[in-house]
């Protein structure tokens, strides 16, 4: 699925100050001025796009998702432009939005495929003057504030954002640390029991009952 993205120098999107910045997993063409989402596989069939609000999340995500010689970026989905890159009369695909990685007993869920099972929220894609805008209900954003305040992470908001300050080598060092510290367990059916956040200022895992 390719998209044209726009060129920093132009204006971002106006947004609601209040509802945190959405990032998405891609792969960047520049010379062509396209990318390519990634996006999972429905069980019901076609195709959804994995959201995340943090950058960190979905830097830990497509670390665990590149194939040698297929780097993946992560971008802000201000970044993308013109809705209709390569369809003339494009199908706004189904969002899901990162929510928190998924446990059992201090470890990690991890699929066939290498990544981490997550808790997500799908939703509807729009577009917005010919660009794709993402916008997660309140409902669901009061449900994260839930998750993060269980595990003490009052903040994560502010943190989320202040990770865009950081340099490339702070984010990709937070990164190896979060893969290095990541317990992990093969997903054999067996249901959750736990919620799995990374905090990025303590770069430390934390875990909280599912029904605290």
């Amino acid at each position: 699925m390719e998209w044209f993205f726009r060129r920093p120098a132009e204006p971002s999107l106006p947004s609601d100050p209040s509802l945190p910045e959405t990032f998405i997993i891609t792969s960047k063409d520049e010379k062509a001025g396209t990318v390519t989402i990634h996006c999972d596989n429905m069980a019901a069939g076609g195709t959804t796009i994995r959201c995340f609000l943090s950058p960190l999340d979905a830097m830990i995500e497509a670390s665990r998702l590149a194939k040698p010689g297929e780097p993946l970026s992560v971008i802000s989905v201000r970044e993308i432009d013109r809705a209709a890159a390569k369809e003339p009369h494009p199908v706004f695909p189904i969002g899901c939005v990162h929510m928190a990685w998924l446990a059992r007993q201090g470890r990690l869920l991890v699929r066939p495929i290498g990544t981490p099972e997550a808790l997500a929220e799908p939703f509807r894609c729009q577009s917005c003057r010919g660009r794709l805008r993402f916008e997660v209900a309140r409902s669901t954003l009061d449900e994260i504030d839930t998750i993060y305040q269980r595990a003490g992470l009052y903040a994560w908001r502010e943190a989320a954002a202040n990770i865009r300050r950081w340099s490339e080598a702070e984010r990709q060092e937070a990164v190896r640390i979060a893969l290095r510290d990541m317990p992990v367990m093969q997903q054999d059916g067996t249901s959750y029991d736990q919620y799995a956040l990374f905090d990025p200022e303590f770069r430390q895992w934390h875990f909280v009952p599912r029904d605290a």
